[in-house]
């Protein structure tokens, strides 16, 4: 949309969720879901304000405004966390819970000082925005984040998703999420995931019960973890691997087994 001229921002207006494209479809699924009253919590997944961006520009191009024109990827950041703002609050209306994605802050695009310096600002003014008014969000970003760990804690999101899949070290897996949960204790933070989701269309009962056990195992006795795949199923995904993880949780995450001393501490 901004590829060819950066000047068009200044005429675009930000999209009404009740009015524009798709998002009054949205909305409806939302409270369709809502009148149901399920027994458990409902969360809608909304996209990150640097993930708009990232679209509305261009991946590449956005990388090197960063450096040749800062003034507009903050302009621009702004219009785009107005619009999560705006849409966020369509969809707490429908009393369903917030979380977003910004798959493109990752660090495996970005690095942690592009992060710092305009990504989290405006994570941290959506997050404000909506504590405000009493209502939590989380985040998920994909791929590489542990240098952003505890900047993501720092904004204030109440649960981050923890995407470990591309790391191939198994130590380095659990390294990571240890450290993620034990900064989540001490700071009021819940840390999901991290269920190899990459797997999910091939593995054998054996391999999704090791991820489980690996997740559970890592994190012991300690609170502030809701095991949970590292991002969305994949569309091909083998319907026996979720039964075998829900399995595998429920024998794995007993609390007997977890409480009589039966799982290792991270440092065993």
């Amino acid at each position: 949309m901004l590829q060819d001229d950066k000047g068009k921002l200044a005429k675009l207006e930000v999209p009404d969720p009740y009015r524009h494209g798709r998002l009054p479809d949205f909305l409806e699924q939302c409270e369709a879901l809502s009148a149901q009253k399920f027994p458990s919590g409902l969360g809608a997944v909304l996209v990150g304000p640097w993930t708009i961006a990232m679209l509305m520009r261009n991946p590449e191009l956005m990388c090197l405004d960063t450096i040749d024109d800062p003034a507009f990827v903050h302009e621009l950041m702004r219009f785009a966390t107005e619009y999560a703002k705006r849409f966020g609050d369509a969809v707490l209306e429908r009393k369903i819970g917030l979380s977003y994605t910004d798959p493109t802050a990752s660090c495996s695009l970005v690095g942690p000082d592009t992060y710092r310096e305009f990504i989290k600002p405006y994570h941290q003014d959506m997050v404000n925005y909506f504590k405000a008014k009493k209502a939590g969000t989380t985040i998920h970003i994909c791929g590489t984040t542990h240098q952003i760990h505890e900047d993501l804690v720092d904004v204030g999101f109440v649960a981050i998703t923890i995407d470990l899949d591309q790391q191939a070290d198994p130590a380095l897996k659990v390294d990571q999420l240890d450290k993620l949960v034990t900064l989540g204790n001490q700071r009021n933070v819940v840390a999901v995931g991290n269920v190899d989701v990459t797997i999910f269309e091939r593995a054998s009962q054996a391999e999704i019960e090791a991820e489980v056990r690996r997740c559970i195992d890592t994190v012991g006795p300690r609170s502030r973890f809701v095991l949970s795949t590292s991002c969305e199923l994949p569309p091909r995904a083998n319907p026996d691997c979720v039964k075998w993880m829900m399995d595998a949780a429920r024998d794995f995450g007993r609390y007997d087994r977890i409480f009589d001393g039966k799982v290792p501490t991270a440092s065993a």
